[in-house]
């Protein structure tokens, strides 16, 4: 058997996928760098990043439980990861007692967006 693609296996406490978390830390970069479907529906290039979690400490280097869900089924890695055995297919949905995920990548990033505008800078952002 494969190894399995390092990853969280539920959304983090501050997980920008999750509907329920207002202003969660989001590192711009990485959308920009193309691990997302963008605003015109173009999804990543092949070989494009993968989306980390974003708890430090928590399970460092694993792909972002939330961002698998929402946008990994349109990233060429991750089928390909899929088709190779080394995630399963259900891991492509939510798991049991998940919180709320947003729709898209996009969705997200203009809530997150909005709620980072709105609140006063931290170390944290």
């Amino acid at each position: 058997m494969p190894p399995q693609l390092p990853r969280t296996t539920r959304p983090c406490p501050r997980c920008p996928f999750r509907r329920d978390v207002a202003g969660a830390y989001l590192n711009l970069r990485e959308y920009a760098d193309g691990t997302c479907v963008d605003e015109r529906g173009m999804g990543p290039a092949v070989g494009a990043p993968l989306f980390a979690c974003h708890m430090a400490g928590v399970d460092p280097g694993r792909v972002c439980a939330g961002w698998l869900v929402v946008e990994g089924p349109n990233h060429p890695t991750i089928r390909l990861a899929v088709i190779v055995g080394v995630l399963a297919v259900e891991d492509l949905q939510p798991g049991e007692n998940w919180p709320p995920l947003y729709a898209s990548a996009v969705e997200m990033f203009e809530v997150q967006a909005c709620h980072a505008r709105m609140q006063p800078p931290t170390p944290e952002r």
